[in-house]
This record gives structure tokens, C-alpha cells and sequence, in this order.
């Protein structure tokens, strides 16, 4: 992934240029990385281009080759130093290419040579090796499609786009934030446990003093055992006292409620004789009033 990430930031500052220039995006394929990874393995060159490698992987590959490289000397141990390290060395090919008769200038430029049997960066991918001289030597592979043979093992179709290689990227930022705030809720939950444990351990601290204080008091008789047998006696005489006034209230109550029960009951008999007492007293009025009154009939009503 960093061998494509590194290809893809190197073809984007190439193509920056190319644009001021109306020329042609130079693509970034798989095989290219892979190619200039093979020619990376094999170049034993201390300095310069290695034209057997070249030659050999070219071979290999149906395709003939042709490549920039940069060599550097400088401390390179992170992603952020290598990738400085193609931007110097894309900056030292357009600037300071005299010797090579601009030669590097228009290949990055994507100028196409005069002879249009001659190969350009129509593809490139990097590769990376170390030597004895140089901590750095980069090769930026030039392929293109009048240099590839019918047979070739070189596949064009396969290109590596910033966009795709977002998409990893977003993959892996995706998965180190899922991963991150997984942490982070472990962490808070293993937080809390401590917590909990703390107060546990707090409690268990006090109970543990309030122990050790109660045996140093009995071991010192700081504490009246007698007293405390005599005071728990006489607590347990006046509970006693008090469940059995409890249940003499009790039955007091249940008398009460059946005597109540009783009164109501007597009650409402009286208020039946009443209400009989007045329909007779209101019969016996009407009847008084009748011009002839039936005495047999009044004497059996007040009977």
C-alpha cells in the first residue's frame, strides 16, 4: 500500500506540471509499480541507471524500458522523508537537467520525442532499493504503449487512481476510528470498574478499622460487657411488656368492633320501628278524619 500510495503522490506532482503543459496525464498502473520494484531488486549500479537490470526485467516483462532515477544520501526513515524526497528530486530533474540535455525535464513534462520509435512515461510506477553510496535511490519507470509487445506481461488496464487509493485509505481511517473509539470505551469502562473497585476497597478499608477498633476495645475492656447483657435483657423485658400490652389492645379492639357491630345493628332496627310507626301514625290520621270511622278497624291498627 505505501508503494502505491508513494506512486500515486509522485504521479500527482508530475501531473500538476503536465497540466501548465496541455500534455497528457502520465497513469499509474500495478505492473508499473511492480516493474520498477523488479528493476529496484536487481540494479546493482551504485550510481546512475542500471542498463542490464533494465535490459533483464524489460525481458522478462515483453516490455522495453526506460526510467528516471534520484539518488540521495540524505537520513530517510519515515513516509513523510521519502515523499520529500520525490519532490526534490522531480524539482532537480526540471531544474537542474543541462547536463542531461533537459532529457528528464520533458519526460516529466510528457513532451513526446521526435522519434516516435523512442519510448516515453506514457506509465510509471516507483520502486525503491539502498545502496553503499546512497541511502535513497529511486526509480520512476517510463513505460509506454508503442514499447509494449503483443506478448507482453505488462497490464495497462489495471490503474491506480488517487481516488482508489482514498478509498484504502478511508478503509484504514475508517477501521483506526472504529478501533480508536473502541479504546476509548474500554478505557472509560475500565475507569469506572477501578471506581467501583476504589469504593469497595474504601468500604472494605472502614469496615476493616471499625473492626479492629471494636476487638482493641474489647481487648482493652474499654467496652462494659455486663452492662451491655443487662441493657439487652431489660430491652428484651420491655419488648416483651410492649407485645403483650399489644395483644391486650388487640382484643380490646375486637371487643369494641362487636359491640359497635351490635349498636348498629340495634339502630337500624329502631329506624324500621320508626318509619313503621309513622305510616301507622299516618294512617291513623286519615282515618280520624273519615266522617265514619270504622272503630273495628282502628282498634285492630293499634292493636
Amino acid at each position: 500500500m505505501k508503494l502505491v500510495n508513494l506512486s500515486v503522490f509522485a504521479a500527482d506532482l508530475i501531473n500538476q506540471l503536465r497540466k501548465q503543459f496541455g500534455t497528457k496525464d502520465v497513469v499509474v498502473t500495478e505492473d508499473a509499480i511492480r516493474i520498477a520494484n523488479e528493476i529496484a531488486r536487481k540494479a546493482t549500479e551504485e550510481y546512475g541507471h542500471d542498463f542490464k537490470a533494465l535490459g533483464e526485467v524489460g525481458k522478462d516483462n515483453g516490455v522495453l524500458l526506460g526510467e528516471l532515477a534520484g539518488f540521495s544520501d540524505d537520513v530517510t526513515t519515515t513516509l513523510a522523508d521519502v515523499k520529500k524526497r520525490i519532490y526534490d528530486d522531480i524539482l532537480s530533474m526540471l531544474f537542474n537537467d543541462a547536463h542531461a540535455k533537459w532529457g528528464h525535464a520533458t519526460s516529466l513534462a510528457g513532451v513526446l520525442p521526435k522519434d516516435e520509435n523512442a519510448g516515453y512515461m506514457q506509465y510509471t510506477g516507483l520502486g525503491f532499493r539502498s545502496n553503499a553510496t546512497f541511502t535513497s535511490v529511486i526509480h520512476y519507470v517510463k513505460i509506454s504503449d508503442n514499447m509494449v509487445s503483443e506478448e507482453a506481461k505488462f497490464d495497462k488496464t489495471k490503474v491506480v487512481t488517487a481516488n482508489n487509493n482514498t478509498k484504502a485509505l478511508q478503509e484504514k481511517l475508517d477501521l483506526a476510528q472504529s478501533t480508536y473509539e473502541n479504546a476509548v470505551k474500554a478505557s472509560q469502562e475500565a475507569k469506572s470498574a477501578v471506581q467501583s473497585a476504589q469504593t469497595v476497597y474504601t468500604n472494605a478499608e472502614t469496615a476493616l478499622a471499625n473492626a479492629r477498633t471494636h476487638l482493641s476495645d474489647l481487648l482493652g475492656n474499654k467496652i462494659d460487657v455486663p452492662a451491655l447483657e443487662k441493657a439487652l435483657a431489660n430491652a428484651q423485658s420491655k419488648l416483651e411488656m410492649i407485645l403483650r400490652h399489644c395483644k391486650l389492645l388487640r382484643n380490646h379492639l375486637l371487643l369494641l368492633s362487636q359491640m359497635l357491630l351490635t349498636k348498629l345493628r340495634l339502630l337500624l332496627k329502631l329506624k324500621q320501628l320508626l318509619r313503621l310507626l309513622r305510616l301507622n301514625s299516618q294512617l291513623l290520621t286519615n282515618l280520624l278524619l273519615q266522617p265514619k270511622v270504622n272503630w273495628k278497624s282502628l282498634l285492630k291498627l293499634m292493636m
